[in-house]
Parts: structure tokens; C-alpha cells; sequence
């Protein structure tokens, strides 16, 4: 049965908010996740949204598991992930990687690292990853579970403004969190990747690639960036 959460599937107006809390994710941003994190076997995609950015990206070497809360969206399954229970209905993968919804970012992600054999990929606000005097579990699960590898991109215009009609970025960078249950730990720790070295980089949706271009992303050698970056 298919249980729905009104706080993730309620249409958000307030601050110009999209509907479920969908962005659309660049597909560089994937680009940036693998060439630092080896990723392999199975995958799921919990909340791909319409265009399916992260999905499409990895799909090209991976097979890929998709959800979606909305039902109108083309997807494996439509689960309200935010609701631990709804965790159970979908297989076993080796990884978990999304841009989660901000408002459900930790129950994603309680529910993203029971269901992952390898690991989880979660996008999220620098901001988010620190101790809140509201949700006290968050510091000390963060302390329990160290990352594997932290990894800061450039800021990416993911809504326009209210009312000045052009893009906006957040008031912080989005970091690619990433927790493994191996020993795996990333060379460099915390990398900051720059705009120059990512290739087919754009700064809002309607700059964004096309399925062969994100090709190219998947074909380049990131062995030199990988030397930029240490």
C-alpha cells in the first residue's frame, strides 16, 4: 500500500518552493560524485523527479533502480520514502544516491543507509551536516557514521527568484555526502572541485546537457582532474 506523507506530497508555494520539494540536479554534479567515489553494483534513485538527472547519468554504466512519490513521474516504484515503512517494499542495492528532499534530507537518510550494501550519495546543503539543537540524533549519528568523502562543488542556480526573474543559488554550497559501510576512504578527505575543471559545466537549468553530452562526461579521463584536485 502506498502511504503518503502531506508534508512531502503537498504542493510547497511558500519562497517559491517546487512542488515535493523537486530540483532538478545537474548532471555534472554526478560527474563530480564518481570521480571521486568509485561506484559500483546496483542502484537506487529514491526521489529521480521528472528529468531524472542522477539516474540517466549513472544509467549509462549501471543498472538503476528508480522512485518517485509523485505518480505522474515515469519510475520503477512510488513510495513515500519519508515513511520508514514504505523502505521495505523496494530490493536490496549496493548504493543509494539522490538529491533527497530537504524537508525529509534525515529520513531519506536513516532509510537510504539500512537499505544500502555499499553505501549512500546523498546532495545536501553544507548546513545541513552539523549538530542542530532540534534534532540532537542528527550530531551524534554524524559522529557514529564519519564520512567517506566530502565532496564541495560550485554553486549550481537550482530556482529563480521570487521576484527578480533570474536564477538563484542557495545562501551555502551543496556538498556530496557520502557514507560507506567498508573501509573505503577517499584520498583527499574533503576535495573542493572548480568550475574550470568540470567539464560541460552550467550554472542553471536552462543551460543544462543533453544525453550526449552527459556522455562525454562519463568518457572523459578523470585521472588529471583527480591530480587538480589533491
Amino acid at each position: 500500500m502506498l502511504i503518503i506523507n502531506p508534508v512531502i506530497s503537498a504542493a510547497i508555494s511558500s519562497n517559491n518552493r517546487h512542488r515535493n520539494d523537486h530540483y532538478e540536479t545537474p548532471s555534472w554534479m554526478a560527474w563530480c560524485l564518481e570521480l571521486i567515489v568509485p561506484i559500483e553494483g546496483l542502484i537506487l534513485e529514491p526521489c529521480c523527479g521528472e528529468l531524472a538527472a542522477i539516474a540517466s547519468y549513472f544509467r549509462l554504466k549501471h543498472t538503476v533502480i528508480t522512485n518517485d512519490v509523485d505518480l505522474n513521474i515515469r519510475a520503477n516504484h512510488h513510495l513515500d520514502l519519508s515513511i520508514k515503512e514504505n523502505w521495505n517494499h523496494l530490493p536490496e542495492v549496493h548504493w543509494v544516491i539522490t538529491n533527497p528532499p530537504y524537508k525529509c534530507n534525515w529520513q531519506f537518510l536513516m532509510g537510504a543507509y539500512a537499505k544500502a550494501k555499499i553505501g549512500v550519495a546523498f546532495l545536501l546543503r553544507s548546513t545541513w551536516l552539523e549538530d542542530p539543537k532540534s534534532e540532537p540524533e542528527r550530531g551524534q549519528w554524524f559522529w557514529e557514521h564519519p564520512m567517506a568523502a566530502r565532496i564541495t562543488m560550485p554553486r549550481y542556480a537550482f530556482r529563480n527568484a521570487v521576484k527578480k526573474d533570474k536564477w538563484q543559488t542557495d545562501a551555502c554550497a551543496h556538498v556530496w555526502a557520502v557514507w560507506r559501510k567498508d573501509d573505503w576512504r577517499a584520498e583527499v578527505q574533503a576535495p573542493v572541485i572548480p568550475r574550470s575543471v568540470i567539464p560541460g559545466f552550467y550554472e542553471n537549468p536552462e543551460q543544462k546537457l543533453m544525453t550526449s553530452e552527459m556522455r562525454c562526461l562519463n568518457s572523459v579521463n578523470s585521472s588529471t582532474v583527480i591530480e587538480l584536485a589533491t
